[in-house]
């Protein structure tokens, strides 16, 4: 007998029941399910016969390889839940083109056809797999049979009372089904969100434009819908109405005679906006610090719980400590913490200088530049650069024309820095070691980007110049404790094609060659070569294409002249 599944055009051979249209309920009811069926949303299909399915190659079967029956042909497992000696299978490839199936592990017999665009069990729901069909949700049981028909917009579960229930949206409503389909809350909300906080029974609901609380067990409206916004915390829930902000408890209750446009709350502390000034309170609203600053930014010192505030007032920037004690005075133009260092820039009269957290003075103020790369200090006095640690040591003096942090090709995070003195280049590493000497007239980074060629990443080897000719250097690294040379300086350009490669120009013309190994591999006999990605072109009497694969350039045919 064949089996139509609906809006598929799938065929399915099976023998049993003839299928029947599910119509879809705003309500789910309880549907009886007769032995051997499976029931989803357009489908009531009735159960392959139990008989095992000769498999072929079964010894093969693994989790990345194929799977081939004489039924379905080949197929791959996703996942096997092996307590339950199920797996999620799938055939076809691509984003879109997959279809799911739940089978027997041991003996490849389908529990359901492949027909879902998704099938997700979960760790924490061992008795039911959420699957999209047609895409709509609904819910199987690890027999294959059919638990919530496929009518849903969206099913996301969670538990209560170690039962599990489901959000389920329809229409642009949503509301919450137990784990056999019953409705529990009714479809008449426009969103519905778990607060992972306790009490675990409330939950944020909107209808319309505003928001309150709910029990879902009582049905009890625990919050008023009356608010633009709420979010939840574990002890209280922050609320908006008409751009003003306040603290609810759970049970409703506000915390705050007054409501602020603006909070951010940090543990027991909380920076809040009254009458456009900011100033600091604690959870029972008790005034720390006075609402007479036009910006605070809470900075960790890197002790535990103790914070410092970054301040602004009347334009002009300090620090304050929690009870509102002024540790840096309100004397810069501005005042920033780097990254997540212990340091702060501070800016006057155009210079710059360092304080640690404390307010204490690291570096005067005094500097043109100054910024902090992984523990060391990049500083610019006049028209000179130096490099210091963060202990004041020099591992640079203030002499050098230009120093640049670059990051090195496979350096990950490491910064290094390009010097500059006396129109000579080298590379310095922030351990304070010479990679490459001061001898080069350029030393030329990486162009990958297509955006922008003014970047800083430098591959390794590193092109260089010397003398007016190009050439290739190795840095001192673990291995190598000097610099080497591995392409000697006598091309009149250089371009870093790949690992591998690179295009050179010799005697006016291109070509390509080795970087590792003295071998050409295309001559030069080019008017130019240029290259995007893994594809190359070059022009001698007519254009040339070639694709880039390792060290292999091959040539692309089929291409016309205005390709």
């Amino acid at each position: 007998m064949l089996l139509l599944v609906a809006n598929l055009g799938a065929i399915a051979q099976t023998t049993g029941k003839k299928s029947t249209k599910a119509k879809p309920k705003a309500k789910a009811e309880k549907q009886e399910v007769t032995e051997g069926t499976i029931m989803m949303e357009g489908v009531v299909e009735a159960a392959p016969v139990v008989e095992e399915v000769r498999a072929v190659a079964i010894e093969d079967y693994s989790r990345s390889g194929p799977v081939s029956t004489e039924e379905d042909g080949l197929f791959y497992l996703q996942e096997t839940i092996s307590d339950k000696d199920v797996s999620v299978a799938y055939k076809g490839q691509g984003y879109g083109n997959k279809r799911y199936a739940l089978i027997v592990t041991s003996t490849k017999r389908k529990l359901t056809p492949f027909v879902f665009e998704s099938l997700s069990t979960s760790y924490n729901n061992r008795t039911a797999i959420t699957v999209i069909l047609n895409g709509k949700y609904g819910v199987i049981n690890y027999k294959g049979e059919s638990v919530i028909p496929c009518i849903y917009d969206e099913l996301n579960s969670f538990t209560l009372d170690d039962q599990t229930y489901y959000i389920a949206s329809t229409g642009g409503k949503a509301g919450i089904i137990t784990e056999t389909g019953d409705v529990m809350l009714p479809f008449e909300y426009n969103k519905l969100e778990k607060s992972y906080y306790n009490p675990s029974n409330l939950f944020v609901a909107r209808k319309g434009e505003m928001y309150g609380v709910i029990n879902i067990l009582s049905k009890e409206v625990v919050v008023p819908f009356i608010y633009n916004g709420i979010s939840t915390e574990r002890d209280y829930l922050r609320v908006s109405r008409d751009n003003q902000y306040n603290l609810l408890a759970w049970d409703g209750r506000l915390l705050f005679k007054n409501w602020y446009s603006h909070i951010n709350v940090y543990d027991e502390l909380i920076i809040a906006e009254l009458n456009g000034r900011r100033g600091i309170i604690d959870m029972t609203e008790k005034q720390l610090v006075p609402f007479e600053y036009d910006r605070l930014e809470r900075i960790s010192t890197g002790e535990d719980r103790l914070y410092n505030f970054i301040a602004v007032k009347n334009g002009l920037h300090g620090m304050l400590s929690k009870t509102g004690a002024v540790l840096v005075p309100f004397e810069y133009s501005d005042l920033n913490r780097v990254g997540y260092s212990s340091y702060l820039v501070c800016t006057k009269n155009g210079l710059k200088g360092m304080l640690d957290m404390t307010g204490a003075v690291v570096l005067p103020v005094e500097n043109s530049i100054l910024s902090l790369h992984d523990k060391v200090i990049l500083l610019k006095k006049g028209d000179k650069y130096g490099l210091i640690k963060t202990d004041n040591s020099v591992l640079l003096p203030v002499k050098y024309d230009l120093i640049k942090p670059v990051s090195m090709d496979g350096a990950y995070r490491t910064t290094n820095f390009l010097l500059k003195l006396n129109g000579k280049y080298g590379i310095f590493s922030n351990t304070g070691e010479m990679l490459m000497e001061m001898e080069y007239d350029n030393i030329l980074p990486a162009v990958y980007s297509r955006y922008s060629s003014d970047n800083d990443l430098y591959r390794t080897p590193v092109i260089a110049v010397k003398n007016g000719k190009y050439g290739m250097v190795d840095l001192k690294n673990m291995y190598n404790r000097n610099s080497r040379i591995l392409i000697p300086f006598e091309y009149e350009e250089l371009a870093y094609l790949n690992t591998f490669l690179v295009i050179a120009k010799k005697k006016g013309k291109y070509g390509v060659r080795e970087i590792y190994a003295e071998e050409t591999m295309l001559p030069y006999e080019y008017k130019f070569l240029n290259h995007k990605e893994n594809m190359l072109v070059g022009y001698k009497n007519a254009f040339e294409h070639f694709k880039i694969t390792g060290k292999m350039i091959n040539p692309v045919t089929g291409k016309t002249n205005n390709q």
